[in-house]
This record gives structure tokens, sequence and C-alpha cells, in this order.
């Protein structure tokens, strides 16, 4: 047997559930982890966890230790916690005040020029990413190399965009016509590929990543000074 059994709740209810020899036995389970439960909660995995728990021979909730690791803690998560995973007695450790957003961090609403159109959101984006100078010396030297060399004296920034393409077309413009080197991470990127754009800017080979929500959860890179939302969120919880 193994010691420790990492899984998705989907994947893991299958090997519980297969006919036959069980795959798979819970029996000895003393930790319950679950990570990121809000998002599990969004993804519709509450039947899959439901199952592993009331249905598997995983020790019931006071013979076992059930730890939920979540960046938010919504009503709706409460609720299932407290009625399936939780002891009725059990603590709570929020970092920061939940539900609120990091005090230290400066949020601004920039007014797009023009139409909202692609063009116009780029073109109010540049100046506030490569200062006003840097900006109108890119539009005159096309490919100029704006971040040639560790750094290039651009702020590091994570731009998100709402769909793939809209990422690939903006990574494409910047590059090919703004001189700032990038990198890529959404759906149409391997996991390869997305592990070698975060490690280079990680690294500060680059220092703009342009992604969808893809990125938006698990990354830990430090000294990130912009955080740009090239597209709105099409809802509240993204």
């Amino acid at each position: 047997g193994v010691e420790i059994v990492v899984a998705t709740p989907g994947r893991l209810a299958d090997f519980l559930e297969r006919p036959g020899p069980p795959m798979l036995s819970l029996a000895r389970c003393a930790f319950l982890v679950l990570d990121e439960g809000d998002r599990m909660l969004d993804m519709g995995f509450e039947p899959q966890l439901q199952r592993i728990v009331e249905r598997s021979d995983l020790p019931p909730r006071g013979a076992r230790q059930t730890l939920l690791f979540s960046a938010t803690f919504p009503p709706a998560l409460q609720a299932v916690a407290r009625k399936s995973y939780l002891k009725p007695a059990h603590a709570s450790v929020a970092v920061g005040q939940v539900g609120a957003s990091n005090a230290k961090v400066e949020q601004r609403v920039v007014e797009c020029i023009g139409d909202g159109s692609k063009r116009d959101k780029l073109d109010t984006m540049l100046p506030l990413l490569l200062g006003r100078e840097a900006f109108e010396a890119s539009r005159k030297r096309v490919g100029a190399g704006l971040t040639d060399g560790p750094g290039g004296g651009l702020p590091r920034t994570i731009i998100f965009c709402n769909k793939k393409h809209i990422a690939t077309w903006l990574a494409r413009e910047l590059e090919q016509k703004h001189g700032v080197k990038c990198e890529q991470i959404h759906g149409d990127r391997n996991q390869s590929q997305r592990n070698t754009a975060l490690a280079n800017f990680k690294a500060d080979a680059v220092r703009v990543l342009v992604a969808t929500d893809a990125v938006a959860r698990g990354i830990d890179v430090a000294d990130v000074k912009h955080v740009i939302q090239f597209d709105l969120p099409s809802s509240q919880k993204e």
C-alpha cells in the first residue's frame, strides 16, 4: 500500500466504485485534506465528494481529521463543510479578512479610450505599463526590444484575458509591435510550455506574463507590481 493518495474527486470516486475487487481502500485513512474547496464546489465536484465520504470505507468524522483549505469561504461551502466534513467543534484559521482584498494592494479602474475595442484597450494599457516616453518610443521603433537583458526596466506584470485567443493576440502585439517580450499561459499551451513560461517569468527572463484564468491560482511569484485585467471578468467569483 501507500501512505498518501493525491487525487481529483472524480477519479477517486471512480476507483472506489468500480465493480469487482476493490482497487482502493480508505479504511485506515487518518487525514482527509480538501484543497481549494471553493473551486471544487464551483466545478460541481460536490456529488463525488459526498459519495467518497458517505459510501466508501472512509472512517467517519470522529475517527479522522479533516483539513479544508479555500481561498474564499462562501456560505454554500460553509454549509457543505459543516454537513459532511467538519466536526461540530472545529477550528478555523483565516489569513487576512475573509472576503476582503489585500489592503496593501492598490486597485484602480482605468477608463478605456475609444470604443473599448481590443486595440483601444491596448493603447490605454501600454502607457501605464511602459511609461509614456517608452510607449511613444515603442510606437516609432517596432520590435525595438524594450525588455532585452534581465528585467529590461519593465515592472513585473501579469495580464489576464478572458479567452485564450485574446491572450495569444495580445502577446503577439506586445512582442511584435512594441518590443515587449512575453510569456503565455492558457488552454492552448501544454504543461511543458506552461512550466517553461512560468519559470522564465520567475527567473526574470521576461517581465510580462499574459494568461487566462489557467494561472489564476496556485502560483507564487515575488515582486509582481501590476496585475492587469485586460478583459472584465465574466463573474464576481473570477
